[in-house]
């Protein structure tokens, strides 16, 4: 059985104390988890492009891959909306392929059928994510991207062990058939991750991402676009969000 090294300890704390963060106060730093969102997915998606182009040798791609995700991440953090896109973009197509994968293998297998309706539920999740319930968005995206970095950071941190970490990345870089590899540890922590985004979504909505959150505390809340520097006076830019 493989040892957990250094690096990936270091790694896999980071995932654990981001995703924390995010669920319990994603909302008043979304722009962060939208950074680290970025370069995560965007390493994920553009690493196996790489691959499959021929393109060598690894550290070369590697570092090409990481230099697109981190691009990715500073556009989701800078413009917003964009995140939320982003974020609403590959929501869908997670949501997609878990339902053809009921069916089929992987999408990429799939009929023309099957890609009409993944680019469908890309775009409508990606649209509604800008234009609707921008809040509660951004609560929900943010407890979710928390949840899932948080069992990620334990998987990393097993080693592997229930597979959690493999199975998505393999989903979205399409490797894998949406249910290839799923065991009862890997249920237990797709579960769990359910779980910890619900109660990131409940604890938001009640407590830390409050339009009130910050009234009467002394300070304005800057890490967000809430705007709210007292209960009397609104910053005009709180409309951006709330």
């Amino acid at each position: 059985m493989d040892e957990l090294t250094l690096e990936d300890g270091i790694c896999a704390g980071i995932f654990i104390i981001l995703g924390l963060l995010s669920v319990i106060i994603g909302y008043r730093v979304y722009r962060a988890t939208f950074l680290i969102a970025g370069a995560y997915f965007g390493y994920i998606l553009m690493y196996p492009v790489l691959i499959g182009a021929g393109v060598h040798p690894e550290t070369t791609v590697f570092g090409v891959s990481l230099a697109v995700g981190v691009l990715l991440g500073l556009l989701m953090m800078v413009v917003w909306e964009f995140g939320l896109f982003v974020c609403g973009t590959i929501a869908g197509y997670i949501l997609a392929t878990y339902i053809i994968g009921f069916c089929h293998g992987t999408v990429l297998d799939a009929s023309p059928g099957c890609y009409i309706f993944t680019a469908a539920c890309c775009i409508i999740f990606g649209l509604f994510a800008v234009f609707f319930f921008k809040r509660i968005v951004l609560i929900v995206t943010t407890s979710v991207l928390g949840a899932y970095f948080f069992f990620y950071g334990v998987d990393v941190y097993l080693v592997g062990r229930t597979g959690f970490a493999y199975t998505f990345d393999g989903v979205l870089s399409f490797r894998e058939s949406p249910l290839a590899g799923f065991t009862s540890s890997t249920w237990g922590m797709v579960w769990g991750s359910i779980g910890l985004a619900a109660v990131g979504v409940i604890f938001q909505l009640l407590v830390t991402g409050r339009p009130d959150f910050f009234a009467g505390k002394g300070s304005t809340c800057s890490c967000c676009e809430c705007g709210r520097s007292s209960p009397r006076a609104p910053s005009p830019s709180q409309k951006e969000v709330n």
